[in-house]
């Protein structure tokens, strides 16, 4: 009786942290972001996909990233737990002299952007 109440235990904990695991990887996705330009990055902005204008939010700044230096990358996250933070996104970088670069990925099945000049 009292290896069924166990097995039955564990069996409930394991499957509750594997739909905990699925839940959390659903509500975010990581991009690694490579600057292979000579500007050094410091925004970057996203929009769902398709929209006129890029959300207010520096992505970089709200992740304690300064700036991408030339020849370096950064890991950043994308919020996609909503209808409105899609998977298939806009992003504009800004640089040096208001330098951008712009693109638009599905955030959830691409795991990186180049920058490039």
């Amino acid at each position: 009786m009292h290896s069924i109440f166990r097995l039955t235990v564990t069996t409930l904990a394991l499957a509750t942290g594997i739909m905990a695991s699925m839940s959390a990887q659903a509500a975010n996705a990581e991009v690694r972001i490579r600057n292979d330009s000579s500007a050094t990055i410091y925004f970057l902005y996203t929009s769902k996909a398709g929209t006129s204008h890029y959300g207010r939010t520096d992505l970089l700044d709200e992740q304690d990233i300064v700036a991408i230096l030339p020849g370096r990358s950064a890991l950043v996250d994308f919020d996609v737990t909503d209808a409105r933070n899609s998977c298939r996104q806009d992003i504009k970088a800004v640089g040096e002299k208001n330098r951008t670069w712009t693109w638009t990925m599905n955030v959830c099945e691409e795991s990186s952007w180049r920058l490039v000049n």
